[in-house]
């Protein structure tokens, strides 16, 4: 046995080391104490969605409450109040243009209004369950949903026409099915999603799967030059993939918790992660090693990032505010 033991001991060391781009947790090089800007919303249910116009202009918030709220970024003043959805509001959404805010809701209704105006133009009935998730595609004809029904749909972002549906894979009960992680490719080509299966979904000219998370999917994220799709999970990582060869290049340790969301840095350089650890943390892409964390009261739900990088927005559970944190420094 004991002649053994060297080969077992290097066997083991081999394995270990085979764990794709595997980081170990490190000290962050900066811990920022409170946030820049406390936006107390007035709304009078929690915040569930909070979404950036794509020309700086607007900041979106949904809530528990059933509606959404436009604020203008220059002076973090309210300008209106979108009513119409009968239940909670989920999820939001900008079409590139900025002229238009989607918002969906567990009334099973997809809304359409025009920011200028506050009007409603267009109300999608989805047949499918709540909505978890929206995205609008970059060239701006299509929107996506992801449902409580374990689904994710294409829409006609003009007429409101369902163009296309897929059946999530995963766990048959209904909540595990329901699919909460959805993003656009920046070329439109293909949408990332996930529910309770481990796996990242790429729909698009074929379906195709990235492997090496042991959770559920929870965030997903395509960085801008299109090289990489990020991928937050119930196994408290973050992975990131190359995107043409659908292979693991980096597991981000760190998170004690689940991460829930997971956002890009406009130059593809940095990653963004949010957790129930009650910490957002910053990651450096290329080595994969932790740049800031930024404490929270509470878990992290959801996560917006402004053009330029310059702020982004926090979400925490059972809250009715927006945190807000200046990312200028991060972004240099």
């Amino acid at each position: 046995m004991k002649k053994r033991l060297p080969f077992v001991c290097g066997l083991l060391l081999i394995v270990f080391a085979v764990r794709i781009g595997a980081q170990k947790p490190s000290t962050p090089a900066t811990t920022e104490s409170k946030p820049d800007i406390t936006l107390a919303t007035g709304h009078k249910g929690d915040v569930l969605a909070v979404a950036f116009s794509p020309d700086g202009r607007w900041l979106a918030t949904g809530s528990g409450d059933k509606s959404v709220k436009i604020w203008e970024v220059s002076t973090w003043k309210e300008v209106r109040t979108l009513t119409g959805h009968k239940d909670e509001v989920h999820a939001l959404a900008f079409s590139p243009d900025s002229r238009i805010l989607a918002s969906g809701g567990w009334d099973q209704k997809i809304k359409l209004w025009d920011v200028a105006s506050g009007a409603e133009t267009l109300s999608i009935s989805c047949h499918c369950e709540w909505i978890e998730a929206i995205a609008y595609s970059p060239n701006g004809r299509l929107l996506a949903s992801g449902s409580g029904d374990g689904t994710v749909r294409l829409w006609d972002a003009r007429t409101g026409n369902n163009a296309r549906t897929i059946d999530a894979p995963g766990p048959i009960s209904v909540q595990a099915r329901a699919v909460r992680a959805l993003a656009f490719s920046p070329d439109s080509h293909w949408v990332a999603f996930g529910n309770a299966n481990p796996k990242v979904q790429l729909w698009g000219p074929q379906l195709r799967s990235l492997l090496g998370h042991e959770g559920a999917i929870l965030a997903v994220a395509f960085s801008p030059d299109r090289l990489l799709v990020a991928s937050g999970s119930g196994d408290a990582t973050a992975m990131l993939f190359d995107f043409d060869k659908g292979t693991a290049v980096k597991t981000l340790f760190g998170h004690a918790n689940p991460v829930t969301a997971v956002l890009f840095t406009p130059d593809s350089k940095q990653l963004i992660t949010g957790s129930d650890d009650l910490t957002v943390r910053i990651w450096d892409i290329a080595s994969g090693t932790e740049l800031r964390q930024l404490p929270q009261h509470a878990p992290v739900t959801d996560l917006a990032l402004g053009p330029g990088g310059r702020w982004l927005a926090v979400l925490c559970s059972a809250d009715r505010s927006v945190f807000l944190w200046s990312l200028t420094s991060a972004s240099k």
